[in-house]
């Protein structure tokens, strides 16, 4: 009787918390699986160019692709193949200039909606048509992106580097301090973009591809909220110093611009691993719990 007794008032005392927990437990099981779909397009309100250029830089990342998508037709006889050839960025560039004879869109920052909308869509050149890919909103986004965010950089780098008149470093590092250093810590090397083995920190990008950097500095990186020069209330020249202090962080490596080539900037961000591993401990705690409950229940 005074076990029955006790196991009573145990099942009394403990079974509220207990269900507390459970409930607790789902709630975050809930944000967990919210978290795991953050890379897909969030719909909003349309000629977002922050937004755009962040589709500009890997479209990808927002939209399910399919694995057989192959090489795009516009890049036949190229190096370059699968989904790299698909995105903005590798055809028209970091600096919007143009890569390997495909033509830039700074002066495309000159035509109206509707031109622009002319060879997104497919209508100037059937092989540019993204309007299977996109929805209506992206494509306005990317839009607005072309109108308002593309700059022309030829006098703002020489030679593919910064020109030193156009960076204040000593303002760049107030910069870094205030908004980098509590995730990339003082020399940039608290993140490893790369392995043990071949580290890539923020100096090796900010060195070997500052207009990588700019593009990231400006407009965001994809879906971490690093925030852009519209957020922080920033200018081009904000930007532009803190990419050029980024020069004089330590690197990883002596030449990191042959792994930059091989680098694949959608991954950066992915949170996959880390929501599966979360999403196990739950389901490890909701499967406790139940049996503590049930074993309650028959006692």
């Amino acid at each position: 009787m005074d076990v029955i007794l006790t196991m009573k008032l145990i099942r009394r005392k403990f079974l509220p918390k207990i269900k507390q927990i459970v409930f607790v437990t789902l709630v975050i099981c809930i944000a967990i699986l919210s978290i795991s779909a953050v890379n897909f397009y969030q719909e909003g309100d349309s000629g977002d160019y922050v937004k755009g250029a962040q589709l500009y830089y890997s479209w990808d990342h927002f939209f399910e692709v399919n694995e057989d998508l192959g090489k795009h037709p516009l890049w036949e006889g190229n190096s370059k193949s699968g989904i790299e050839t698909w995105r903005c960025v590798t055809c028209h560039g970091w600096d919007y200039a143009g890569e390997d004879d495909f033509p830039g869109i700074v002066k495309s920052s000159n035509l109206t909606e509707a031109e622009i909308l002319e060879w997104l869509n497919g209508n100037q050149n059937e092989l540019h048509d993204f309007s299977n890919y996109f929805t209506v909103t992206a494509i306005e986004d990317i839009t607005e992106f072309i109108k308002v965010g593309v700059t022309d950089y030829s006098e703002i780098f020489s030679e593919g580097e910064l020109a030193n008149e156009n960076v204040d470093r000593t303002y760049g590092e107030e910069l870094y301090k205030n908004e980098c250093l509590s995730c990339h810590s003082v020399d940039g090397s608290k993140i490893n973009f790369g392995t043990a083995a071949n580290p890539l920190f923020v100096g090796d990008f900010g060195f070997d591809n500052p207009k990588m950097m700019l593009h990231i500095v400006r407009f965001g990186h994809l879906e971490i909220n690093t925030g852009s020069e519209s957020s922080l209330g920033w200018e081009l020249r904000d930007s532009l110093s803190l990419v050029g202090y980024t020069e004089l962080l330590p690197r990883g490596q002596r030449d990191g611009a042959a792994l930059l080539d091989d680098f694949d900037y959608d991954d950066q961000g992915d949170t996959t691993d880390i929501v599966n591993l979360a999403i196990v401990l739950v389901i490890i705690v909701l499967i406790t719990v139940s049996f503590v409950i049930l074993r309650e229940r028959g006692g």
